[in-house]
C-alpha cells in the first residue's frame, strides 16, 4: 500500500481568479491525488487563494470522500474564518516555540512547507525571481526550493498555478 502524502497551499496576497486559475489548481490537485496519493491538504493563511482551493477540496470530496482539509493555526495566532462557506476538517495547533504569539507569514509557510510532500504555489502573473527576498511569497518561494526541512526530507514537486499560465503538471 502507497504511503498517503500531503500537500501545502502558498500564495501572494493578490489573487486574481480566473477560470484558468481553477482550472489549473484542479488539475494539480487530481493529479496529486491520482499519481502521488496525497490525501491531507494544509492550509496556514485564509485569503483569496486559500478559500479557492478549499472550494476545489470540497468540490473534489464528492468524487473523493477520503480528502482532508485541514488549517494549521498556530498557538497564539489569530484566527481567521476563510472566505468560503467551506469549513475545514480539522485544524491543527502546533507548538511553535521561536516567537509563539508573533508568527509571521514566512514562518507559518515555513510550517506548512514542512509539514508536506508537495507544493502549490500561486503566483501573480510575473516571473518569480528566486534571488528577490523582500517579499513574503518570494521568501517562501526560496525555501521551498532550497529546503531540507527537519525531517530531513524535500518537497517530493512544487506546482506553481496562475491565472494566466497552463500549470506544469
Amino acid at each position: 500500500m502507497l504511503e498517503e502524502k500531503t500537500c501545502c497551499f502558498v500564495s501572494c496576497k493578490t489573487v486574481l481568479d480566473t477560470p484558468l486559475l481553477r482550472k489549473n489548481i484542479q488539475s494539480a490537485i487530481t493529479n496529486l491525488i491520482h499519481k502521488r496519493n496525497v490525501r491531507t491538504f494544509l492550509f496556514g493563511a485564509n485569503g483569496k487563494f486559500e478559500s479557492i482551493c478549499l472550494e476545489i477540496i470540497y468540490m473534489l470530496k464528492l468524487a473523493y470522500p477520503f480528502l482532508v482539509a485541514v488549517q494549521i493555526q498556530p498557538l497564539g495566532a489569530k484566527c481567521i474564518a476563510p472566505n468560503t462557506n467551506y469549513a475545514y476538517d480539522k485544524k491543527l495547533t502546533p507548538q511553535i516555540l521561536r516567537y509563539p504569539n508573533e508568527l509571521s507569514t514566512t514562518e507559518l509557510n515555513e510550517l506548512l512547507i514542512d509539514s508536506s510532500d508537495f507544493a502549490i504555489f500561486y503566483k501573480k502573473d510575473t516571473p518569480i525571481k528566486k534571488t528577490d527576498c523582500r517579499s513574503t511569497f518570494s521568501r517562501s518561494y526560496s525555501y521551498a526550493l532550497n529546503c531540507t526541512c527537519s525531517q530531513n526530507k524535500r518537497l517530493e514537486k512544487i506546482y506553481v498555478c496562475s491565472s494566466i499560465d497552463p500549470v506544469d503538471i
